[in-house]
């Protein structure tokens, strides 16, 4: 059931453009009451309490409409991972203005201290607001399908009715990580193929592909695109049309759906790079 607060015929960058205006309004009314609060008015500082809380509320959510509603159809452009990263400094900033007005509320005075924290934040945040509405937004109105758009709203609204049956959702990414991988497919290997996978995430996966001499992988196809480079070895891939020989340096792109074979002439360690399509609709012509 779709919240009486957002309608269908909201788009999913409509919805981010209200957003970002309702954190604007909510800035501007914290500023018109700080002189009040800081000048000791219970009221006002109690009210300046309040709209940071809904500001705050408000960027959750905004958060989690553009990271788990729009950014996934964005994936191709690297501009989703630096966006994510502002997300983060702005939240980081946040939180310690909410620590500020929190010892502010405890001691009943606001300082100037926090006025001005408030000042900064407001800065960072409206720099974000452009970069999107002049980068993000432009961009995904021009590649992306009306379909697109509606599967990105549908989903927002999904959240939006989550967020309110329940406890409050909260955005959650992994944290950077690094790992080694010490096993090495560089010594030769009992069984004649061996797959060993690297890297695995829900658009991409990274593989490590043994194949001793004589070895072959029958004709097979992968709704993946998939990249795969020749580290070592010798092995022929061979098409529906030809027969392609591969040395070691040398590498293929496969777009989905394209059936080959291989087979390894000489003892081989490949890298096979596998990553899923984005979801992408296109009407039919008439």
């Amino acid at each position: 059931m779709t919240p009486p607060c957002l309608p269908q015929t909201i788009s999913i960058l409509d919805q981010l453009r209200r957003d970002h205006r309702r954190c604007e309004t909510l800035i501007v009314e914290l500023r018109e009451l700080a002189p009040a609060a800081q000048a000791g008015d219970a009221a006002a500082l109690e009210a300046f309490v309040d709209g940071f809380n809904a500001l705050r509320d408000t960027l959750r959510l905004h958060y989690l409409r553009e990271e788990q509603g729009l950014f996934p159809l964005l994936n191709q452009y690297r501009t989703m991972v630096l966006l994510q990263v502002e997300h983060d400094d702005i939240v980081a900033l946040e939180l310690e203005l909410a620590e500020s007005i929190e010892t502010a509320a405890a001691q009943k005075s606001l300082p100037a201290s926090v006025i001005e924290q408030l000042a900064r934040f407001d800065e960072r945040l409206s720099c974000h607001v452009r970069e999107e509405e002049n980068g993000v937004f432009t961009l995904a109105e021009s590649v992306l399908e009306p379909e697109e758009k509606a599967l990105a709203a549908r989903k927002c609204e999904e959240l939006l009715a989550e967020d309110a049956q329940g406890e409050p959702l909260m955005l959650e990414r992994p944290q950077p990580v690094m790992q080694l991988h010490r096993d090495s497919l560089l010594e030769a290997q009992e069984r004649p193929i061996v797959y060993s996978t690297a890297f695995q995430e829900e658009q991409a996966s990274v593989q490590r592909l043994w194949l001793q001499a004589g070895a072959a992988l029958t004709r097979h196809w992968s709704a993946q695109y998939q990249y795969i480079l020749l580290v070592s070895g010798a092995v022929t891939m061979t098409t529906d049309v030809e027969t392609l020989p591969l040395t070691p340096g040398q590498s293929a792109t496969i777009s989905p759906r394209f059936a080959f074979s291989m087979k390894a002439e000489q003892d081989s360690l490949l890298i096979v790079t596998k990553v899923w399509p984005r979801p992408h609709f296109r009407r039919a012509r008439r």
